[in-house]
């Protein structure tokens, strides 16, 4: 499956993010990435970044 790789710090709001302004639908899941698909069918996955170290 090709899809763009989009790293993100909230994975919860990034998929709420997207399915509210892009009106993508989330096709699978789990605790560290998602996998989203838009309307045209393109696919997008959304990867849970590491917490930065302080």
């Amino acid at each position: 499956m090709d899809s763009i790789r989009i790293g993100v710090s909230n994975l919860e709001k990034s998929i709420q993010w997207y399915a509210s302004y892009l009106g993508f639908e989330t096709i699978q899941q789990t605790g560290t990435y998602a996998i989203l698909r838009g309307k045209e069918e393109s696919v997008i996955m959304l990867e849970k970044l590491p917490s930065p170290k302080t």
